[in-house]
Formats: structure tokens, C-alpha cells, sequence
């Protein structure tokens, strides 16, 4: 399986889900029911869901040498991100893709 990103942003950030626990009550996070099967709630997993953003720089704000992330009454901003996850089936057909591409 893999995955390819467009976008017009300089960085992505990738969360890797190494802080979801779903064993400790205090801080297991629910899977919506369309995430989940069977009655019984399901929480994520350590490692057990990941993230991937494509953001300005972190911490731009903080750095004179990056572009500027200030956004000032009046301004717009927007983004563009596709995502393309491909990967190589075991059954006869072959690959497949699912594409997610709003910059067509």
C-alpha cells in the first residue's frame, strides 16, 4: 500500500497515533460507530490510526527566516491537498487506487 500527495503547501505533518492507548479508561479514544462493528464501544489502538496534514511550517510564527503563516482581517486563505492511496491486490484483478483529488 502506498499513498502520493499533492498539494500547494511546503510540509506536511504526519501523526502516528504512538499516543493512542485503548486499554487506559482515562484517555482511550472512541471509534465512531461507522468505524466500528459489533455493540460493544472499540477504541484506537497504539499505532492504530495515523494522520497525514499538509500545513505551512510548524512553528512558522517563531522563525523570521520562514514564511509568514499571519493571517490579517480581510485576507482569504485556502489549500489544495489530493491524496492517492494505491496498492497491489493478492486476487487475480490485479492493483487498485482510490483516489481523493480535488486539484483533478
Amino acid at each position: 500500500i502506498g499513498m502520493r500527495v499533492r498539494t500547494d503547501q511546503p510540509s506536511l505533518q504526519i501523526s502516528s497515533g504512538n499516543v493512542l492507548n485503548g486499554t487506559n479508561v482515562a484517555t482511550r479514544i472512541p471509534k465512531k460507530r461507522s468505524q466500528s462493528f459489533g455493540l460493544e464501544p472499540q477504541y484506537y489502538q497504539w499505532r492504530g490510526a495515523f494522520a497525514v496534514e499538509a500545513q505551512q511550517y510548524t512553528d512558522a510564527v517563531n522563525h523570521a527566516n520562514f514564511p509568514s503563516v499571519v493571517l490579517r482581517r480581510g485576507e482569504f486563505y485556502s489549500q489544495r491537498t489530493s491524496y492517492q492511496l494505491f496498492g497491489q491486490s493478492t486476487s487475480e484483478s490485479g492493483s487498485f487506487a482510490v483516489v481523493l483529488d480535488p486539484m483533478g
